[in-house]
């Protein structure tokens, strides 16, 4: 079964709609030194390693 908004434009839209809202809230806490970027292109033990250091340094 296949929605009917459940299509490549629909799905491109709200991903759209999703980064233009989330852009301002993203930009709003990197301002305020609480954005962590981890890149996740990495193998999984390296992405935690990475998001294991950013948590060390909060405490």
């Amino acid at each position: 079964y296949q929605r009917e908004d459940d299509k490549p434009e629909t799905v491109k839209r709200r991903l759209d709609v999703n980064i233009a809202q989330g852009e301002p809230i993203i930009a709003h806490y990197r301002a305020k030194g609480l954005v962590h970027d981890i890149e996740g292109n990495q193998d999984i033990n390296d992405v935690f390693s990475d998001i294991e250091k950013v948590l060390t340094n909060l405490k």
